[in-house]
């Protein structure tokens, strides 16, 4: 469908329900260390999303994060499991784990670099 192949082309996100209730809490464990969970319940279907995001700061500059993802729901719910168009067949994902190490460089100023002689 063109319609659909141009939404996508602009980066629009898509869910499958209209009706969503989200929670979210950010606890500082430590002034580097900070937690996250977060819930994503599709009220229509009852299906959700339960996840843990950790963020920690190795140093400066250096930000290590993770995140831990769990859907829960029935076959044919948005986070339980939705119909392909293949029988028999259902587009899922189980439990998973996301890490990521960021690195922030800064560009050393023109004025800052070392000078020929």
């Amino acid at each position: 469908k063109p319609d659909l192949t141009e939404r996508l082309i602009r980066g629009e996100l898509f869910t499958l329900g209209r009706h969503y209730v989200v929670a979210s809490a950010m606890v500082e464990i430590t002034p580097l260390w900070l937690l996250t969970p977060n819930v994503f319940i599709n009220a229509s279907d009852a299906s959700f999303l339960a996840q843990l995001v950790s963020s920690y700061d190795l140093k400066q500059d250096w930000q290590l994060l993770a995140a831990i993802s769990l859907p829960v729901g029935a076959a044919g719910t948005e986070y339980g499991g939705i119909d392909s168009a293949i029988p028999s067949k259902q587009l899922s994902t189980e439990l998973n784990l996301f890490v990521q190490l960021a690195v922030s460089v800064q560009p050393t100023p023109p004025s800052q670099l070392p000078q020929p002689s």
